[in-house]
């Protein structure tokens, strides 16, 4: 659970490390074997799913901190 401003700046930092993560991993790779291929694309998006949800529970508990956030 995210609850300060900070963790939730590591969190989105998180977020984009995984997304390019995921791109990186959606590309075919011959030498592993597909099953551990897919294996690793369905973790790596499982985790982003859960960053990205735990992100957004922050942000609708704390909409009005999040829209000054942006005028620092």
């Amino acid at each position: 659970m995210i609850s300060t401003p900070e963790e939730y700046e590591a969190t989105q930092e998180w977020i984009a490390t995984f997304e390019r993560d995921l791109k990186r991993l959606s590309e075919k790779n011959d030498d592993e074997d597909p099953r551990v291929h897919k294996i690793r694309i369905d973790a790596c998006a499982s985790f982003l799913e859960s960053l990205r949800r735990e992100a957004a529970e922050y942000e609708a508990a704390n909409q009005p901190e999040l829209a000054g956030a942006g005028q620092r």
